[in-house]
């Protein structure tokens, strides 16, 4: 079991339950790609986990321009078969705390 809290854009956003705070907070699309070694912990027997997560757990999030060109063998080494990439509606950055005045 996993829960998430995600954003979503304002107008994709599922209305709040009866009685329930929507908190609202500033966000931005993000791209994110997945390929061997990009992230650099990501090998080439992990393409089964990177499918799944493809087909189960991104669906729970607010993506857009969605590209998947998976070509896992099960249980196999397959060199260049990872290949997802798409954006994800994720808060902006924090703002940087002005640096303190020198006397």
């Amino acid at each position: 079991r996993a829960s998430f809290h995600t954003l979503a854009p304002e107008a994709a956003a599922p209305p709040a339950a009866a009685g329930e705070a929507v908190a609202r907070a500033p966000g931005a699309w993000k791209a994110v790609a997945y390929r061997e070694r990009e992230p650099h912990w990501l090998e080439a027997g992990d393409c089964e986990l990177v499918e799944q997560f493809d087909r189960e757990l991104l669906p729970l999030f607010a993506t857009r321009n969605r590209q998947s060109r998976m070509t896992c063998i099960p249980h196999a080494f397959a060199l260049g078969a990872i290949s997802l990439s798409f954006e994800v509606f994720a808060p902006l950055p924090k703002p940087r705390a002005a640096p303190a005045a020198t006397p």
